[in-house]
C-alpha cells in the first residue's frame, strides 16, 4: 500500500474543442487557468517476487490507484460575434483512476536496501463530472456538459528506494512520472441546435511522491 502526493500542471490546459458547427461553436472560446494542482493519492498493490539473477530481484503484479478530485477552472467567452460577447466563469471535477501491470527491478544491498526502477502500464479511467458556469440562467443560454468516463491506455516511471523494517515489511519512498491519458467531458446535454463539441485533452500527466508499506507473506 502507497499513499502521497500527485501534481500537475497541464490539467484542463491542453484543451481540445473541435470546430463541427461553425454556425454554433465558434461562439464559444474557453480559457483555462493554467495553475499547478496538487492532491493526496493512494495505491494498492499485490504481486510475487523473484530473483533472476544473484542481487537482483523482479517485483511484478497488479496495481490501482487513485487521486482525490481535481477541479479545472477558466474563463468562457460567448457571444454571437466580438461585440455581443461576454466573459464568465467555468468549472468541472477530474477524478483519476488507474489499473496497472507493474514491476519492479530491484537491487538487493546488504539484505536491507531495495533501490528500484518502476514501470507500470495499463488502463486509466478518468471521470469528469459536475461542469458548470457562472452565466445567469434569466439572462443568456450556454452549453452545459454531461459527464463522461474516459478510457484510455496509461503508464508510469519511477525510482524508489525500500528499506527492510521487520522480517516480513519494508517501508519505502517512490517518485513516478505518469501519463493519465485522455481527459474529456461528455456531450453537450443542451442539444443539437448547441453544437456536438466538447472539452478535452488527449494526455494529462502528472508527477507522484509516494510512501509505501510492502508486506511480504
Amino acid at each position: 500500500m502507497a499513499i502521497g502526493g500527485i501534481n500537475t500542471s497541464n490539467l484542463g490546459t491542453e484543451k481540445n474543442f473541435p470546430i463541427l458547427n461553425p454556425l454554433t461553436d465558434e461562439n464559444y472560446t474557453y480559457t483555462p487557468q493554467n495553475n499547478s494542482k496538487t492532491k493526496a493519492m493512494f495505491e494498492f498493490f499485490i504481486g510475487s517476487e523473484f530473483y533472476p539473477y544473484p542481487d537482483w530481484m523482479l517485483q511484478a503484479g497488479i496495481a490501482y490507484a487513485q487521486a482525490n478530485t481535481f477541479q479545472v477552472k477558466g474563463t468562457l467567452t460567448q457571444g454571437v460575434d466580438s461585440l455581443s460577447s461576454e466573459q464568465y466563469g467555468y468549472h468541472f471535477n477530474v477524478s483519476l483512476h488507474q489499473l496497472l501491470a507493474q514491476s519492479k527491478l530491484m537491487y538487493v544491498f546488504q539484505e536491507s536496501f531495495y533501490p528500484y526502477f518502476l514501470m507500470g502500464l495499463g488502463t486509466s479511467f478518468n471521470k469528469s463530472s459536475n461542469y458548470g458556469t457562472t452565466v445567469p440562467a434569466t439572462l443568456a443560454l450556454t452549453r452545459e456538459y454531461s459527464n463522461n468516463t474516459a478510457h484510455s491506455f496509461t503508464y508510469q516511471l519511477g525510482l524508489g528506494l525500500d528499506t527492510q523494517i521487520l522480517s516480513s515489511a519494508r517501508l519505502g519512498i517512490s517518485y513516478r512520472y505518469v501519463d493519465f491519458g485522455h481527459v474529456s467531458l461528455g456531450s453537450v446535454k443542451l442539444g443539437q441546435p448547441f453544437g456536438e463539441g466538447t472539452l478535452s485533452q488527449s494526455n494529462l500527466y502528472g508527477n507522484e511522491i509516494l510512501l509505501q508499506l510492502t508486506y511480504i507473506a
